[in-house]
């Protein structure tokens, strides 16, 4: 007799009665129940096994997993794993929940649009979320804004986030979820804001001084005019006595250094508005520009040697009465940085397509350290006082941009043996050049 049996787990298994059917020796229909009950009993043993080895698995996998979060609550940063197309809050570390202003048991289990501020969830989600888990991409954010109200006082927090989100995946490679690891930006951002208004305001400061440099020196060219005007008529009356004469050229040398400093500001003022200082470029002849500033400054230096020499032909077309000023100012400092019994040099010579000036003298040369400035407003050429007291600092600055007004350089070389040397290369069509 076969009985047919089922178990509460699903299997089937067969019984032999032995009573009945039995061979003449009694041994057949024991041998099938006999058989019948060692597969059964095997095949007991082989899923008891397998079950044991998927729990030792599952526990295996989840002594991992804690441990895993462990190191992440000893993380810096804040880190946060999220799940399905809800990205439910599976973990968050402590420092993301200080993050959310928010507690691990407020936001475990939770989607992240029930921890995100109302205003500002959705269109993270949309922008940093969505994205991750609907095409597995990861997402990288920089200094975004978030505002929390804090549970305890209902005080409004700003904060500013750093943060990446990576795409996490099954075994079959479908996406699951994705983490989050994010860091609070938030001094460095308020660093960043404090430094750009600290930099406004000192922006605001030096456009003001330059334009109130700007006003005054242009005022003052009135009433210094006048007086230039005024004195130039007194020396030229025969009946001053000798010492009201010299008073009188004192005079004029002084409102003519006035003019030219007032100038130099007015430049100054142009050229760092970056407005640029104007030319009006025309035909010239730097030969005999150069000629005419050296029989100026001879007459105002009478004791100092100046010589000239020209070679070629050095006609262009530039701003005549600008680069009067270049040559001016380079002559002047030579003057100025260079014994009073050492000749000053001034060479121009023409070449192709191009009309070069130089002027040398043989004084202390520039110290290396400040030649690369020495083109830079309110720079010396030396550390030593300028007795004079002629200038503020600007003369070589303005040159520079005079010259790069022509579309030109200007070079210098600066040694004990050699001297220095002032070196410009003015294009002979230097006003299109320089435009």
């Amino acid at each position: 007799m076969v009985g047919i049996h089922k178990t509460g787990g699903g299997r089937i298994w067969l019984s032999v009665n032995a009573r009945p059917l039995r061979t003449p020796d009694g041994r057949v229909v024991g041998a099938v129940s006999s058989f019948f009950d060692i597969t059964a009993r095997k095949r007991e043993e082989e899923h008891v096994a397998l079950l044991a080895r998927e729990q030792a698995s599952h526990a295996e996998a989840e002594a991992e997993r804690h441990k895993l979060y462990a190191i992440f609550e000893q993380a810096p940063v804040g880190i946060a794993i999220y799940r399905g197309p809800r990205h439910v809050i599976q973990f968050a570390n402590l420092v993301q929940c200080r993050f959310w202003e928010r507690s691990s048991e407020e936001v475990l289990g939770r989607p992240l649009s029930e921890v995100l501020p109302a205003e500002q969830g959705p269109s993270i989600i949309e922008k940093a979320c969505d994205p991750v888990f609907q095409k597995g991409e990861p997402r990288v954010f920089t200094e975004e804004r978030f505002e929390f109200t804090r549970q305890d006082t209902g005080e409004r927090v700003e904060h500013y986030f750093n943060y990446t989100h990576v795409p996490m995946r099954d075994l079959e490679g479908t996406v699951e979820g994705f983490m989050a690891v994010a860091w609070d930006a938030t001094d460095a951002v308020r660093s960043h804001q404090r430094a750009a208004v600290l930099t406004q305001q000192l922006q605001d400061r030096v456009d003001f001084e330059q334009q109130l440099i700007g006003i005054v020196s242009h005022d003052l060219r009135t009433p210094l005019n006048a007086i230039h005007l005024t004195v130039s008529a007194m020396a030229r009356r025969d009946e001053l006595d000798a010492r009201t004469a010299q008073s009188v050229l004192r005079i004029q040398s002084a409102v003519h250094r006035a003019v030219r400093l007032v100038g130099d500001l007015l430049d100054f003022t142009q050229a760092r508005l970056g407005k640029g200082i104007p030319i009006a470029p025309r035909a010239a002849d730097l030969n005999q520009v150069a000629r005419q500033v050296l029989e100026q400054v001879d007459a105002a230096h009478p004791g100092r040697t100046l010589r000239v020499q020209e070679r070629g032909d050095a006609t262009g077309v530039w701003d005549s009465e600008r680069i009067a000023q270049v040559v001016q100012n380079l002559v002047t400092n030579a003057i100025k940085y260079s014994p009073e019994t050492s000749p000053v040099q001034v060479t121009t010579r023409g070449e192709d397509g191009w009309v070069c000036l130089s002027v040398h003298n043989q004084g202390t040369p520039i110290p290396p350290e400040k030649l690369p400035g020495i083109f830079e407003p309110l720079q010396r050429a030396t550390s030593e006082v300028d007795s004079t007291g002629r200038s503020v600092g600007l003369g070589l600055y303005i040159v520079k941009q005079l010259v790069e007004a022509h579309g030109g350089t200007v070079d210098v070389t600066s040694t004990l043996k050699q001297g220095t040397t002032f070196t410009v290369r003015l294009p002979r069509d230097g006003a299109s050049r320089g435009q």
